[in-house]
């Protein structure tokens, strides 16, 4: 007797091309796991019908519409997003702008990524792609929902290590370290080069319409002629500038891009990847790919990781998106553990020693509720025996 499918469908419209899709919901029950490690990433995974041992129920958390790609967390919020005024009012009109935009451009990383997924052929790669697409939709938007992009990347860093093992705990001195950081520095500079352009071209706009459009009268006047001279003068100053600027970014890419593959040289075997996808030989020559064209794919579990630090720390600082108690007790000790599995000792101290002292407040607080302090109590304890292990490692570097 055939076992039964642990699957059903929803149709939901997308919000950006109106397209219906039906998408895989999995049925409470589908799937047993046996335990949690130390950052949450679930451990002993059992189907009810084995016939789905091969896929990681990741897989499934993200939804891409088949039309135009929007995706996005697949979740009873998107499910409902109709009746979500807040999405509708704030986020609905630049997300269908943006999407639709990058959507047109030949060759883009929305296209690259979308048409890349093969989830019978390669569940691994096709999960890290649903990822990726969702993270690069959220940050589309002005003000993106930093907590999400978090949990967004830790999960991908939950693929890393189902896929390819547990990856070390990396050393302090750790090249990888310097070759993250180098990327977002280099990515920082890139965005710091394009508000100096927007802002150049508009003193541009403004020379233009005050000495040209505005003021034909004082063409006769010999002061007004000198300051609109040594406007231009300036400005063709700074465009020169300007070219020699880019010319050296430009240049500068591709030794970040060689620094990113000299560590691919010296990687195990084992992660490289032998099962072709997007075009590529293997999904690590495309996600290299991705990552040459976009600063935001990470390679692996340790950069997954530290982008998910980033995201979380960010929204923890926001104040906005993670609420007091256990929500902010579970983002601080995450921001610990995951420093900790980067070899970022210090930090892990830090949060480690932050999570404890909120929790133990926390429990102090609402000493007469056990049901709410159950968690507090789960992460302070974890925080503990983490903390040991961090202090451990760093007197051990």
């Amino acid at each position: 007797m055939a076992m039964e499918s642990p699957f059903f469908l929803t149709k939901v419209e997308c919000p950006v091309c109106k397209t219906i899709n039906e998408f895989e919901n999995i049925k409470v029950g589908a799937y047993i796991e046996e335990d949690h490690d130390t950052d949450f990433c679930p451990v002993g995974r059992q189907w009810r019908n084995p016939k789905y041992e091969v896929y990681n129920p990741l897989l499934f958390f993200m939804a891409t519409c088949e039309n135009c790609l929007y995706t996005r967390e697949f979740n009873q919020a998107f499910k409902d997003w109709k009746n979500d005024n807040a999405f509708r009012s704030y986020r609905l009109k630049p997300i269908q702008t943006r999407h639709l935009e990058a959507l047109a451009v030949d060759g883009s990383v929305l296209k690259m990524l979308g048409q890349a997924r093969d989830p019978q052929l390669n569940p691994f790669a096709t999960a890290v792609t649903k990822f990726l697409l969702g993270i690069y939709d959220e940050l589309l938007l002005e003000h993106p929902r930093k907590l999400d992009l978090g949990r967004f990347y830790l999960r991908i860093a939950w693929l890393y290590r189902e896929n390819f093992g547990q990856a070390p705990v990396a050393a302090a001195d750790d090249p990888s370290h310097f070759a993250y950081d180098i990327e977002k520095a280099y990515a920082k500079l890139k965005q710091a080069r394009d508000y100096l352009t927007l802002n150049v071209n508009t003193i541009s706009q403004l020379v233009d319409e005050a000495f040209t459009k505005n003021n034909p009268s004082g063409s006769g006047n010999v002061e007004f002629l000198t300051v609109q001279e040594n406007f231009k003068s300036e400005l063709t100053r700074i465009n020169e500038l300007q070219n020699a600027l880019n010319g050296a970014i430009g240049e500068m890419a591709q030794a970040v891009e060689k620094n990113s593959r000299l560590r691919l040289d010296s990687a195990p075997q084992s992660e490289r990847g032998a099962v072709a996808y997007g075009g590529f030989a293997s999904f690590e020559e495309f996600i290299r790919e991705v990552k040459s064209r976009w600063e935001y794919a990470p390679v692996n579990e340790q950069e997954a990781l530290l982008y998910a630090i980033e995201f979380y720390k960010s929204a923890l600082e926001d104040g906005h998106e993670i609420q007091p108690g256990n929500q902010q007790i579970q983002a601080t000790y995450l921001i610990a553990e995951l420093s900790r599995r980067i070899g970022r000792n210090t930090e892990a101290k830090l949060y480690f020693n932050n999570t404890i002292k909120a929790g133990q407040q926390f429990v102090f607080d609402n000493r007469g509720d056990q049901t709410r302090t159950a968690l507090a109590r789960k992460i302070i304890d974890l925080a503990v025996a983490q903390g040991k292990s961090n202090l451990e490692a760093s007197r051990g570097n």
